[in-house]
C-alpha cells in the first residue's frame, strides 16, 4: 500500500500523459466514424477502442502496480471473452449458406427471372395461392370479388404487397416475391 501511495504523490505528469492520449484517441474514433475503411472498419474501431481501454485499465484502474494475481484474473476474463467471440464467430462467418426451395419464397434465381411478364407457371401458381389466401375475400358473389379491367399489374401488386387500409385487405408482403407476381398475374387474368 505505501508503494502506491508514493506512486500517486508523483506521478500527475503520468495521469495528464495519459489523459491527453485518451482524449487525442478519442477524437481519432470521431475521425475513423466519418471514413470508409471497407471491411476493416471494425478492425479499426476496435482496435482504437482497445487501446483506450487499455490505457484507463493499466493507469487508471492501477492494474499496472497492482497485485499479480488481479492481473492474471483481469487478463483471463478478456481470454473467456476472446474464446467465446472466436466460437461465436467460427458459427457466424463459416456456415454454409442456405438454399431455400421455390416453393418459400426465397428464390436465389429470383434476380435473373423477369416475375413482372406472366407465364402460364406463374398464373397457376397464383390461382393455387388466390386458393388460399383471397378466396374468402373475393368469392364470387362478393362486390369485392371483381376486378377492374383499367388497374394495371403494377398497380395490383403493389395491393398485395402494401394491402388496402379501406377495403379492409391485409398486406401479403409476407410471401416472396414470386409468389406476390404470381397472385398478380392471376388476378390480372381475371379482370372483365
Amino acid at each position: 500500500m505505501k508503494k502506491f501511495l508514493r506512486y500517486l504523490e508523483g506521478h500527475e505528469t503520468v495521469y495528464i500523459t495519459i489523459w491527453g492520449m485518451l482524449l487525442v484517441l478519442t477524437i481519432l474514433t470521431v475521425w475513423v466514424s466519418y471514413h470508409n475503411f471497407g471491411i476493416m472498419n471494425i478492425v479499426v474501431a476496435m482496435l482504437v477502442a482497445t487501446i483506450k481501454g487499455s490505457l484507463v485499465c493499466l493507469y487508471f484502474m492501477h492494474l499496472k502496480y497492482d497485485n499479480k494475481t488481479n492481473q492474471v484474473v483481469f487478463i483471463s476474463a478478456f481470454v473467456f471473452l476472446a474464446i467465446f467471440v472466436g466460437l461465436v464467430g467460427s458459427d457466424v462467418f463459416f456456415r454454409p449458406s442456405v438454399r431455400y426451395p421455390e416453393s418459400s419464397g426465397h428464390l436465389a434465381h429470383a434476380a435473373f427471372e423477369d416475375l413482372s411478364q406472366s407465364t402460364p407457371e406463374l398464373v397457376k401458381r397464383g390461382q393455387e395461392l388466390f386458393k388460399v389466401h383471397c378466396i374468402a375475400c373475393h368469392a364470387l358473389g362478393h362486390a369485392s370479388g371483381k376486378f377492374k379491367s383499367e388497374i394495371s399489374s403494377q398497380k395490383i401488386y403493389e395491393t398485395i404487397v402494401k394491402g388496402l387500409s379501406d377495403a379492409a385487405m391485409p398486406s401479403f408482403s409476407d410471401l416472396g416475391e414470386k409468389e406476390r407476381w404470381a397472385l398478380t398475374h392471376y388476378v390480372d387474368s381475371l379482370k372483365k
